[in-house]
């Protein structure tokens, strides 16, 4: 068993991205994202902020249904860009929580700390990056405000002195319970250089674009304090997103990772932190 939560494994890139800076002292590398996937779950991308369902399957009345309330949701999600050298247009993906504070995948806070002990590179994060658009909404990620291991969950502070990052719908507003089988969507960035799936099935569910924001609906197989299991379709990049409830739009979670059985397809389940965890967590930093 391949296990997201026993520790950092190197990242499946084309770019050679850990090459480049291991020999600078940057140790602690983005963890290689053993993302399980449903192959009859889509990845929608979005544009101008909202997306078009399925015409037919199984989610075509569920997202229909579902796109009013979530649209205020996908406004405040972004994509971690690198500036620098080598330049990295998806590193991962974070969602908005204070109208200066985004919520992130833990080991991208880390990944963080590590670029400015070293100096290496500025980090932004893009609430747009949407498909077929050169628009970018981007703010100067500034300060590691914390990082939890357990629930794999950072907090980083954005530099808003000149413009606001929150959209005109305000911020995402957190669900108090969760349940079994509740349906989902997550809301992130998929990245093609981390897919090790055979390219017929990650084309079937994510075509031929990548990087850009996407939605993906799925289920909650599992729910305890401090873990989520669910099966919306990721990849590399993902980690990080935003998951929210189809019904509501309420956040249910933050993806961070999945777990694999040896090499068989599809994986087992994806990764979440509880959006509970994640606000005791955001208080307890007096965030």
């Amino acid at each position: 068993m391949e296990d997201y939560r026993r520790g950092p494994l190197l990242e499946l890139d084309a770019e050679r991205f850990e090459e480049k800076f291991v020999a600078e002292g940057l140790c602690h590398l983005i963890y290689r994202n053993i993302h399980p996937i449903d192959f009859d779950n889509p990845s929608i991308p979005t544009r101008l902020g909202s997306f078009a369902p399925p015409p037919t399957g199984k989610w075509a009345p569920v997202l229909a249904s579902a796109r009013p309330r979530i649209e205020p949701a996908i406004a405040s999600v972004g994509r971690f860009e690198l500036a620098g050298i080598p330049r990295i247009e998806n590193l991962g993906t974070a969602w908005l929580v204070r109208p200066d504070v985004i919520a992130t995948a833990g080991h991208l806070g880390h990944y963080f700390r590590e670029l400015q002990t070293l100096g290496k590179g500025e980090l932004f994060v893009d609430f747009l990056a949407e498909k077929e658009s050169t628009q970018s909404h981007e703010f100067k990620v500034t300060q590691l405000l914390g990082v939890s291991d357990a629930l794999h969950v950072a907090f980083l502070k954005i530099d808003v002195t000149r413009r606001s990052a929150v959209p005109p719908a305000g911020l995402v507003e957190f669900a108090r319970e969760l349940r079994e089988d509740q349906t989902v969507c997550l809301i992130g960035y998929p990245a093609e250089r981390t897919a090790f799936y055979p390219k017929d099935l990650i084309t079937r569910i994510f075509g031929e674009v990548f990087d850009v924001k996407r939605v993906a609906p799925g289920r909650l197989h599992r729910v305890a304090v401090d873990e989520l299991w669910h099966d919306c379709s990721t990849l590399g990049g993902s980690s990080g997103s935003l998951l929210v409830d189809a019904g509501t739009g309420e956040v249910v979670g933050l993806h961070y990772g999945g777990v694999c059985s040896g090499d068989s397809l599809p994986c087992q389940y994806n990764l979440a932190a509880p959006a509970p965890a994640i606000r005791a967590f955001m208080d307890s930093l007096h965030i």
